[in-house]
């Protein structure tokens, strides 16, 4: 019997039914970058990359499908419905389990969003041993084992051979099993999740870890000795390479760094962590893909970059398994990416940052999805109502108060700010999460008229928009194989994006160290590059900065040691040769932190800043660095006193400098934290061009253009050229055939006009 016919008697059975789409050639979605930039076409058409998710309790299914419902009638076709693999069941156990609660899920949810609505089914591929307890017991050497009491995890390794034997089963019968649907072509991709929920993972020390590593060595050194020669242990080889203790990763050579020279075991560890978690990633999609023969688009969580520290170091960005995404990004089995954005400031009045490398992303053809889970104002309802002696209310179990907002206009305002964050970066979507039990952070009149006009603004301008950034940020997730664990690179990255580069009155792009090599890669759209955290640069990556970012009258601002690591040694010449300024420096570490006191107010950089400006971390630093250069200009002072070792000060040495150079201008500075106002004077100086210079965070396309405000006043917004100003809600025109224009803006409020 034909398995489509037998699933749907099966289904029937069940009391389940759905109609079947007739089929298609044509793949139900792909991702086109024909034009330059990546486009989402369901059915041969562009479609605005605009989705929605909700958490669907067995429980409180209903009341979940009327919320899809709610997105639905306004105008929202895209939906995500998640779903367990059952790794360790067999198919016939997975297809009874699937047509008693997948199947009703999305025949429910299909039925309530219409006949244009599409599904990207969640696959849950992370194997726990509270679901799968026997196999955990049968398996304990391929179960994670948790630094620093190395106690057992809750899960699978990643690194475990037994649990990707399983995972790729598992997503080969998922799709066997939805092929034979009558929903196969109503599902157009499926979503990876995996390693504890979106592929950050944690430390892992288990028996499958090490095992993991000793086949990388194999594969990185074809020899006992040449492991040996690396490491400088003569007693190691290839079969009893062991991970490197806990305690070593939190110590260093010099200051936070690791020398190659001297500490490549654990360089090569940090390397094999990020990259093995690139393989399983890889591995499964790459399955997906051949079991679909393509038909489908594969995602996954991935490219993680601006989080927040939470509160201890290894939970921060070195836990973040995301160093290798340069790898994932080349991956022709992926076509798009998914991550939240930045919990950094989500507030009404705060910053939107993707937490993701979404520019990277269109660079190489894949689409980037921003999970919207902003919290509004209903959610804000639901918990203050959460009351868990009441059985017979729907509660929230997940949901918490990120950034909430606390009525319906600022609910508004956070959802315009960050469509904006999203659509004036062509290539970048997003999809509305109700992250809780209760669902319906949207369910309410204005909420969803707001969904509609968005969604309405999208259409009018997707695609064909083009990206107005004359900033390019770049950042390195090689660079943190070469430290210690440590918590600057919070600020350096995390903060200084924030509260620095979000509120110059200006947009900007971030890219991968690595896209430098990209033959696509844009250099000539920007005047402004800033080298954030690339500590570390390939002998590749140095002679491209010199022969394609120091030329044409570009400016690049370097952020304390880059350059500083190379491949094989670290050396103070790196810094000099990125930033052709004489850089000195101390060989220590500071546990407290240090500054850049502005000391020179007669240079455009420095004019018009406050005369007491300071800023700097409190993070340790080491080794510091400082300019000692006749032909540099200094405008700021490096100090720092601290109790490391004994006291240490360290005072009026260069901190903040500049430097003309033949064809470009170079800016340095020893520490992070540069405040907007310094950032905005640097890119004006570099002749970018700032929409609105009050601190607000700006949004800008060739198209597009928003402004969200903390405090309340007159805006005046300048552009780069004449144009059409619209509101883009109400149609109404601001202005015509204008280079500027001014707008009335209350707190906490987001202005959206499109451009014409």
């Amino acid at each position: 019997m034909d398995r489509k016919i037998a699933t749907a008697i099966l289904l029937a059975a069940a009391g389940v039914w759905a109609d079947v789409c007739p089929a298609d050639d044509a793949p139900p979605a792909q991702i086109d970058s024909s034009s330059g930039e990546p486009v989402l076409l369901i059915g041969g058409r562009p479609a605005p990359p605009l989705i929605y998710r909700e958490n669907l309790p067995w429980a409180h299914l209903d009341m979940g499908v009327q919320h899809y419902a709610s997105m639905a009638g306004a105008g929202v076709r895209l939906f995500v419905v998640g779903t367990g693999l059952a790794l360790t069941h067999s198919p016939e156990q997975r297809d009874r389990s699937r047509a008693q609660y997948l199947a009703p899920t999305l025949d429910k949810i299909l039925r309530a969003t219409g006949p244009d609505s599409r599904i990207i089914l969640l696959l849950t591929t992370t194997l726990r041993r509270t679901s799968a307890p026997e196999w955990a017991g049968q398996n304990a050497d391929e179960m994670m084992v948790w630094p620093p009491e190395m106690t057992p995890g809750d899960r699978a390794s990643i690194s475990s051979l037994k649990w990707r034997e399983l995972a790729c089963e598992g997503v080969r019968d998922i799709v066997r099993w939805v092929n034979a649907s009558p929903y196969s072509e109503r599902i157009i991709g499926w979503f990876l999740c995996g390693a504890g929920g979106e592929w950050l993972d944690y430390w892992d020390y288990s028996p499958a870890a090490e095992a993991s590593f000793r086949r990388w060595l194999s594969e990185r050194y074809d020899s006992d000795e040449a492991l040996r020669t690396a490491w400088q242990d003569a007693a190691v080889t290839l079969e009893s390479a062991q991970l490197p203790a806990w305690e070593r990763l939190f110590e260093a050579d010099r200051g936070l760094f690791h020398d190659p020279a001297r500490s490549r075991r654990i360089i090569d560890f940090m390397q094999w962590y990020h990259e093995d978690l690139a393989a399983a990633a890889a591995l499964l999609a790459a399955t997906l893909k051949q079991a679909d023969t393509g038909r489908r688009l594969v995602g996954l969580w991935n490219g993680y970059y601006f989080f927040p520290g939470w509160s201890v170091p290894e939970r921060g960005v070195f836990r973040r398994r995301q160093g290798a995404f340069n790898l994932l990004l080349d991956d022709p089995n992926i076509d798009f990416f998914v991550a939240p954005y930045s919990y950094g400031e989500r507030y009404p009045g705060g910053v939107f940052v993707p937490q993701f490398l979404n520019d990277s992303m269109a660079l190489h053809g894949k689409l980037a999805i921003v999970e919207e889970d902003s919290r509004t104002a209903l959610a804000a309802q639901a918990e203050a109502a959460y009351d868990p002696e009441r059985s017979d209310r729907p509660y929230v179990t997940i949901g918490d108060s990120f950034g909430r907002s606390y009525d319906i206009d600022e609910s508004i305002a956070v959802m315009k700010r960050n469509f904006a964050g999203c659509f004036t970066r062509p290539g970048t979507g997003l999809w509305w999460y109700c992250l809780g039990n209760q669902g319906g952070w949207y369910d309410h009149p204005r909420l969803l008229d707001a969904v509609t006009r968005l969604r309405e603004t999208a259409e009018r301008n997707y695609p064909g928009d083009r990206r107005a950034a004359e900033i390019a940020v770049i950042v390195s997730n090689r660079s943190l194989w070469y430290q210690k664990v440590n918590t600057l690179q919070q600020d350096l990255i995390a903060r200084q994006t924030i509260a620095g580069l979000s509120r110059i009155g200006a947009p900007y792009d971030v890219y991968l160290d690595t896209d430098l090599e990209h033959p696509d890669f844009p250099f000539g759209h920007y005047r402004l590059f800033v080298l954030l955290n690339t500590f570390h640069l390939s002998d590749a990556q140095r002679r491209i900065i010199a022969e394609r970012l120091q030329r044409d009258d570009r400016t690049v601002l370097s952020i304390y040691a880059t350059g500083f690591a190379g491949d094989e040694h670290l050396s103070v010449d790196g810094v000099r040769e990125i930033t052709g300024m004489n850089i000195e420096m101390a060989d220590v570490g500071l546990r407290k932190g240090a500054e850049v006191i502005v000391s020179d107010f007669g240079h455009p950089i420095t004019a018009a800043l406050p005369r007491a400006t300071r800023f700097g971390t409190r993070s340790e630093i080491g080794p510091l660095l400082w300019c000692e250069d006749p032909r540099a200009r200094v405008l700021g002072d490096l100090i720092a006193t601290d109790d490391s070792g004994g006291v240490f000060t360290l005072a009026k040495r260069g901190g903040l400098a500049i430097k003309r150079m033949e064809g470009w201008t170079s800016v340095w500075v020893a520490v992070p934290g540069l405040p907007p106002d310094l950032l905005r004077a640097i890119a004006e100086t570099a002749g970018v061009h700032i929409y609105d210079a009050q601190d607000d965070v700006v949004f800008a396309s060739e198209r597009l253009l928003a402004v969200h405000t903390l405090y309340a006043g007159t805006r005046t917004i300048r552009l780069p050229r004449e144009r059409t100003v619209i509101e883009a809600f109400t149609g109404e025109t601001i202005a015509t055939r204008a280079r500027e224009f001014s707008v009335d803006l209350p707190a906490r409020r987001t202005g959206l006009w499109e451009l014409r």
